[in-house]
């Protein structure tokens, strides 16, 4: 348990000095950062802090980082960092109307990966701090611009474009030797004709938590601009894009700093956004420079991936991977099925090399994702969204190069939580609140969201890893449950205390009297609930699974105030 503890205060300091992201306290203590525009974030400029550190803050994240150390190997570790995003979302109002809206990601390493990882957790800290300055940067312009031009609206303004500021972070790779971050933005200003789309790339030696540059990777430079022009495609069509003359001089002209490039599985991708080296109806362009194919560009020090990873699949996107080691790829593709009316799907169609499987089913949105288990099994993992946004999660097998429905988990999808902050006041700081994003990067440890509807609705999440037959196994007994939702005990009750550290019932009983306020801690999903009170004491319930349901043996509605279902 020592190095949950170490994690734990890890995650404390960080919420509570990270200046990027304010100074709010966590009610549930989480790692928190702030985070980027089209630019690298390494450039930032100097300025005053947002928020300031708390003394007692900053000797609790020295005390951790001292105590972290010791239990880390000087050289590094050999195992993946595990990240994790943190959402973050804002919206600026005039007169009830939405003139701006902010949505933005940050990266954060996720508890004991911390201690595995400690100086690229280090490097992480600033690089978020830097991202969340461009972006609160940038939204500042942004509202200004919609506030002038709302001002010279005449008439209605319930159809006013609001600007908007969208960052979404992917990971590109994630092993022990190189993670690699993509953030995609998107900024669109009031009354312009289109938005604009930009990616930043962030890539780190996971051994020493080091950024990595070009020169890290690549020996011959401008054979590595040779390359680059010569395997040009349009990410939307895949077609082949022809470096006519003086198409790449701009992406050069500053000695390759304002390249946007990514270490994937492969190769190094170098990714273009519309309108920077080409026509803007082209759209996003990249270039994949391969290590297997280029093998004189490169140092050496970072090459081909190994072992088991995750690909997200982008629809439409065909995906070129060797699925069984024989030396030829392999294009796999997941593609929805349009409904009549054209507001939902109708269904799904997963695709290898000339294998077509046709799945029905009915829904809104769609994600899909390649899993390769480190004994070559293949895997695809769509999550579905239904109405409710009600996530589902179906599992099919690519066995010989065809794919097959392995089965379904109703409810389930990829996970996230929400966080809340307090502010100084100790009320809720939605600013400073955000939503912890876990993306799935290991076959055999991964995180998903289950909804459920024991004394209340609300999500809950659970590790898991890729079961013998392709359907993911739960690694944990409990799921853990960040739902905001406050209950307040309207009788005096009974309940078993739980050791916060083994998750196990000590064997005390605790009376609670009525007027006792508690949060969601976790629960099994089938018939226990853990509750922790004001004072931090975490206690037990046990729940009957039929409706009306009960609380040790009191019915729900007469136990608790504050209880909250799904209509």
């Amino acid at each position: 348990m020592k190095k949950r503890i170490i994690a734990t205060l890890m995650s404390i300091a960080i919420a509570a000095s990270l200046c990027a992201c304010g100074s709010g306290t966590a009610q549930q203590p989480q790692p928190e950062a702030g985070a980027a525009e089209e630019e690298s974030a390494r450039e930032t400029d100097e300025e005053e802090p947002a928020g300031e550190v708390s003394e007692d803050a900053a000797q609790d994240m020295t005390a951790a980082y001292e105590t972290v150390e010791e239990d880390t190997a000087a050289e590094g570790s050999d195992v993946r960092p595990e990240v994790t995003f943190n959402h973050f979302h804002q919206m600026e109002e005039k007169d009830l109307t939405v003139i701006a809206s902010l949505s933005y990601e940050v990266p954060v390493l996720i508890e004991n990966a911390v201690i595995e990882h400690t100086e690229l957790h280090r490097t992480l800290v600033g690089d978020c701090e830097a991202i969340a300055e461009r972006y609160r940067k940038s939204f500042d312009e942004i509202k200004e611009a919609a506030g002038t031009a709302i001002e010279n609206m005449d008439g209605d303004v319930e159809d006013f474009p609001a600007g908007e500021i969208e960052g979404t972070m992917e990971v590109v790779r994630c092993d022990a030797s190189v993670l690699s971050l993509c953030d995609i933005s998107y900024v669109y200003y009031p009354g312009a004709a289109h938005g604009i789309t930009g990616y930043t790339g962030y890539n780190y030696d996971t051994w020493s938590g080091n950024p990595i540059t070009l020169e890290d990777v690549f020996a011959d430079l401008p054979g590595m601009e040779a390359a680059i022009a010569d395997n040009l495609i349009a990410v939307s069509t895949g077609e082949k894009v022809e470096a006519e003359d003086g198409m790449l001089d701009y992406a050069f002209e500053n000695g390759y700093e304002s390249l946007n490039w990514v270490i994937d599985r492969d190769g190094v991708r170098f990714i273009f956004s519309p309108s920077d080296i080409a026509p803007y109806a082209l759209g996003t362009i990249e270039a994949k420079v391969s290590f297997s194919e280029n093998p004189s560009l490169f140092t050496g020090t970072y090459g081909a991936a190994e072992g088991s990873y995750v690909k997200k699949l982008e629809p439409y996107m065909p995906y070129a991977v060797d699925l069984d080691g024989d030396g030829s790829a392999e294009n796999v593709s997941v593609n929805s099925i349009a409904g009549d009316d054209d507001y939902y799907n109708a269904g799904l169609e997963v695709h290898v090399g000339d294998e077509t499987l046709t799945q029905e089913d009915a829904f809104y949105g769609l994600t899909a994702y390649l899993l390769h288990t480190e004994d070559g099994r293949n895997y695809v993992y769509t999550f579905t969204s239904g109405d409710n946004d009600y996530p589902t999660l179906t599992v099919f097998a690519i066995r010989d190069k065809v794919p097959s429905v392995v089965g379904k988990m109703e409810g389930s999808g990829t996970a996230s939580q929400y966080i809340e902050m307090l502010g100084d006041d100790g009320e809720a700081d939605p600013e400073e609140s955000f939503i912890q994003r876990i993306p799935l990067i290991d076959p055999a440890h991964f995180a998903l969201s289950t909804r459920l509807t024991i004394m209340s609705t609300y999500s809950g999440v659970r590790y898991y890893g890729v079961g013998d037959d392709g359907m993911p196994v739960p690694q944990t007994d409990q799921y853990d449950v960040r739902n905001g939702i406050v209950l307040t005990s309207l009788v005096d009750l009974k309940a078993e205390e739980v050791d916060v550290l083994t998750n196990q019932v000590t064997g005390k009983e605790v009376d609670i009297p009525a007027g006792t306020k508690f949060t969601f801690y976790q629960t099994n999903g089938t018939d226990t609930v853990d509750l922790m009170t004001e004072d931090e004491t975490l206690l037990r319930f046990n729940v009957s699974g039929e409706w009306p349901q009960t609380v040790n043996g009191v019915k729900l509605e007469e136990a608790f105030d504050g209880i909250l279902f799904a209509g």
